[in-house]
C-alpha cells in the first residue's frame, strides 16, 4: 500500500466517523462545539463570523484515528 492509498483510505474512514454536536453553557455563554472520539487530538477553531463548518473539507481529509473537537466562537455556532 502507498502513503497516498493509506491517506484515502483514512480520507474514507473518517467521512464515517461523525462529528458529534454539543453545546455547553461557560459563564452564561453558550459555546456550540462537535467532537469525534480518537486519539491524539486535534482542535479546530472557527474565524470570525464564521462556525465549525468552515472545516468540512478539511476534516474530510483527516485520518480517522485523529480525535477532533471543533469549536464555534461564542455567538457563531
Amino acid at each position: 500500500m502507498s502513503e497516498h492509498d493509506g491517506q484515502k483510505r483514512g480520507s474514507s474512514l473518517a467521512a464515517m466517523t461523525p462529528l458529534t454536536p454539543r453545546t455547553m453553557s461557560i459563564a452564561g455563554q453558550t459555546l456550540a462545539y462537535a467532537h469525534r472520539p480518537g486519539s491524539p487530538r486535534l482542535v479546530l477553531l472557527s474565524g470570525s463570523h464564521q462556525d465549525r463548518r468552515q472545516w468540512s473539507s478539511v476534516i474530510a481529509e483527516l485520518p480517522a484515528p485523529l480525535g477532533l473537537l471543533v469549536v464555534d466562537l461564542p455567538g457563531h455556532g
